[in-house]
């Protein structure tokens, strides 16, 4: 029996003392985070209280948010989850229980403004890079909670190459196709009225408006997930060929 889990980007529950500017709340939360060892690290709950609550030291949340880095443990929307605290929102990936009758096992969720083209054919388009390679679409769709989601499966949700390489860079796009071009795959995208053939990294650095998800670290939260839910693990592990 397969096992839902999750691929998330969500943002992240503000506390209920609120400052004047709601995304600036939430961007205080995102930088305390980013700058703990997890939810259940002692200094993320000082920080949401002294600073994000107007306690303390007005100047952190305005820092710059550091490099994010995956980790495995608790987020406080994601729950016990692999992922990874950017500027802007949060993205992982997360064990649930079985769900039967159901022909998907993963869910991938966007915070607004994180992916963009949200809903939109060509929302979701994506690369791999460090090692570079292409992705494809994960067409999301919004909820009524507040974030967006695409229902899918573990081996679609790519997290092979989550764990071996070193960005996922998802691209701002109005329409994506792939094509074979001799022995090689080209994804072509259109930005601004033009065609991009996307072969290598540096054709996407021609794009803008770009997101990066750094994958450092994950490799380690990843499998620690993986460990800790057997479903997962066994549908890995039958491989991910064509007929899955």
């Amino acid at each position: 029996m397969r096992v839902w889990f999750l691929l998330a980007a969500l943002s992240l529950a503000a506390p209920a003392a609120a400052q004047e500017d709601p995304m600036e709340l939430q961007r205080c939360i995102w930088r305390c985070l980013a700058n703990s060892q997890g939810a259940d690290d002692p200094a993320y709950g000082q920080c949401v209280a002294n600073i994000c609550d107007g306690g303390g030291e007005s100047a952190a949340p305005n820092e710059p948010v550091q490099t994010g880095a995956w980790t495995y443990g608790e987020h406080p929307v994601l729950g016990l989850s692999a992922h990874v605290v950017v500027d802007g929102g949060a993205f992982g990936v997360a064990c649930f229980p079985p769900t039967p009758m159901v022909g998907y096992s993963t869910v991938v969720l966007s915070t607004d403004g994180l992916i963009p083209n949200i809903g939109e054919f060509s929302g979701g388009a994506h690369v791999f890079d460090g090692p570079f390679s292409l992705g494809g679409t994960k067409r999301l769709e919004p909820t009524q909670k507040g974030f967006a989601e695409m229902r899918t499966d573990a081996c679609s949700a790519d997290i092979d190459r989550l764990r071996s390489s070193r960005e996922l860079k998802f691209l701002d796009v109005d329409s994506l196709g792939l094509r074979a071009d001799g022995n090689e795959t080209v994804m072509t995208v259109g930005q601004n009225g033009r065609d991009f053939d996307i072969r290598t990294a540096g054709d996407v650095a021609a794009l803008s408006g770009t997101v990066v998800i750094p994958l450092r670290g994950s490799s380690k939260a990843l499998s620690r997930l993986i460990s800790n839910c057997p479903a997962i693990a066994n549908q890995l592990a039958e491989g991910c060929g064509s007929g899955d």
